[in-house]
């Protein structure tokens, strides 16, 4: 036993992005402890107030023999919430974690923290006493827990907080595998999405450029830039729905990955950002406008490409006027960019 403990910490400690690292301290408490669900919730800001967002749920059936059968429920990863009282005690109390009986059912309600600041709880039932692996469990997420405050800072940009240029890849290969698993399944992508979905429906990647941000850090210095950059973040963070994906790209460069929708609802969800951010007053700099460029993502793309063709709509905008938002598809159909479509077998990992 020892020997699977040593390994299960070795397998969660290998991690390098956040989703692994949960799917990691799931399994692994699945097959060291008798679990029969796990779940993580997270919460959608700072606000302890604020609801909860299920990024994983876990349900573990086991046959005589004790093999596992592991039921991902997926459709509930971008599923809100609501306040619940349980949780309300489990995060105020003092205790490292709150044991409720329903039932037959153990529930092990336990406040997942980073930084030593609570971001959400861990849910762990079992339809047997968790008393015994209770020392085991706390341990495991305590490992969890500092780990994922490394993986945090590691995958996210410090001054928007935003994720960084590093995440880019794995986050947007991951969103092509499950894009292209659900096609295969005849499914929709991003069944949690509150955007309506159509036969036309995909994901879609966006870049966005603040226009003369030069002159914004020539005239004002770089203080009141990164004031403008923190404050546009934090206003792409209010806009886009949580189910959307936010990165950083670098200096004035953003990528904005939208979840499943049509060519319609993507180009009015961009076009109302642009819109909302060139009414927006920034202390000392006042106003700004930035350009948008956008691409279709399929289950045949890869990456480079996929950003080749964000960057040549984006491009097209910044050559005929900036202030903006323009989409690759649309461009290539009136004849004003060139296809450069390439499709392939390419290895995402």
């Amino acid at each position: 036993m020892n020997n699977k403990i040593l390994q299960s910490i070795i397998d969660i400690t290998k991690q390098r992005d956040m989703d692994s690292l949960e799917y990691s301290l799931a399994i692994t408490l699945s097959e060291i402890t008798d679990i029969s669900e796990f779940i993580i919730y997270k919460f959608l800001d700072k606000n302890l107030a604020a609801d909860l967002e299920v990024t994983l749920h876990l349900s573990i059936e086991k046959d005589k023999e004790g093999k596992a059968d592991y039921q991902w429920h997926r459709s509930e990863i971008n599923r809100i919430v609501h306040s619940n009282p349980i949780f309300e005690e489990c995060i105020s109390s003092d205790e490292p974690a709150i044991e409720k009986q329903t039932g037959s059912i153990t529930q092990l309600l336990i406040p997942l923290k980073q930084s030593d600041m609570v971001v959400g709880i861990i849910s762990i039932s079992s339809d047997n006493s968790l008393t015994p692996h209770r020392p085991l469990i706390d341990g495991l997420i305590y490992i969890y827990s500092n780990y994922l405050t490394l993986l945090h800072e590691n995958e996210t940009d410090k001054l928007t907080g935003l994720y960084n240029r590093r995440t880019f890849d794995h986050k947007l290969n991951r969103l092509l595998i499950d894009q292209k698993r659900k096609s295969q399944n005849n499914n929709k992508y991003f069944k949690g999405s509150t955007r309506s979905h159509d036969k036309d429906s995909s994901a879609w990647l966006a870049g966005l450029d603040i226009d003369h941000f030069k002159h914004v850090n020539d005239t004002f210095g770089h203080v009141y830039g990164d004031e403008v950059l923190l404050l546009l973040a934090q206003e792409m963070k209010k806009h886009f729905r949580r189910e959307d994906i936010i990165f950083r790209f670098g200096g004035e460069e953003f990528i904005i990955i939208l979840s499943s929708t049509n060519l319609k609802n993507a180009q009015a969800a961009l076009e109302r950002f642009r819109t909302h951010i060139e009414n927006f007053t920034f202390p000392q700099v006042g106003k700004i406008t930035i350009s948008l460029g956008f691409a279709k993502i399929t289950d045949q793309d890869f990456p480079p490409n996929i950003l080749e063709k964000a960057d040549k709509a984006l491009y097209y905008v910044k050559e005929n006027g900036r202030n903006q938002t323009c989409c690759y598809e649309t461009l290539v159909a009136k004849g004003e960019l060139t296809s450069s479509n390439k499709t392939g077998s390419v290895e995402l990992f």
